[in-house]
């Protein structure tokens, strides 16, 4: 899900607006990084680590998206808690706080990933079709990434369950953010109003 946002097989495409950074690791020439600003570019971005691409990139200078696993891993979070946790700061950033942006994913997300499984129920034939043409893609799309994940193709049919997971955590970051006017970090309240002001 995370591919299909970034699109990282466009990353290192000059003439693509396609961007990624990642917290645990960004490796940045300091002569670039200091030229535009470095973090001084990124005042009030939550996710100063994806957006760090975003400006180094806008910026004309080459990206490139390696894969390192062989050579390093990092704990990011630990168990499904700790994944919701931590997605919840980033998912309504990730969107820049855009409410119709983020209601589109949340409708895309549910009738790509969670409609087929109601498809099959169905009385329609072509629709029972459809939706085993759509758990083919998952498994087939979780194939391309073994390389990266090391999990097997058959994880694909756990996509449903996966994007209601993703779906809660959406909602849940957006009605946070609006219910404390901000977003806390670390102790300190971030005003929306500012973090809308600081989207880069």
């Amino acid at each position: 899900m995370f591919s299909f946002r970034v699109r990282p097989w466009e990353v290192s495409d000059p003439k693509s607006k396609a961007y990624v950074g990642l917290g645990a690791f960004n490796l940045v020439r300091a002569s670039a990084y200091r030229q535009f600003g470095g973090h001084r570019a990124l005042p009030m971005e939550v996710l100063d680590d994806t957006k760090l691409g975003k400006v180094i990139k806008r910026e004309g200078y080459r990206t490139e998206l390696l894969e390192g696993g062989d050579l390093l891993s990092v704990r990011w979070v630990v168990g499904l808690r700790g994944v919701i946790d931590g997605l919840t700061k980033n998912a309504f950033p990730g969107f820049d706080y855009n409410l119709p942006l983020t209601a589109g994913a949340i409708l895309g997300l549910a009738y790509t990933a969670i409609y087929p499984v109601v498809g099959l129920l169905l009385p329609s034939p072509t629709a029972r079709l459809l939706s085993l043409c759509s758990f083919a893609l998952m498994v087939y799309g979780a194939g391309l990434l073994r390389r990266i994940t090391e999990a097997r193709a058959t994880y694909g049919l756990a996509y449903p369950i996966a994007s209601l997971i993703l779906i809660y955590i959406i909602v849940r970051s957006a009605w946070r953010c609006y219910r404390q006017d901000g977003i806390i970090w670390r102790g300190t309240l971030y005003p929306l109003e500012e973090l809308k002001r600081g989207v880069v």
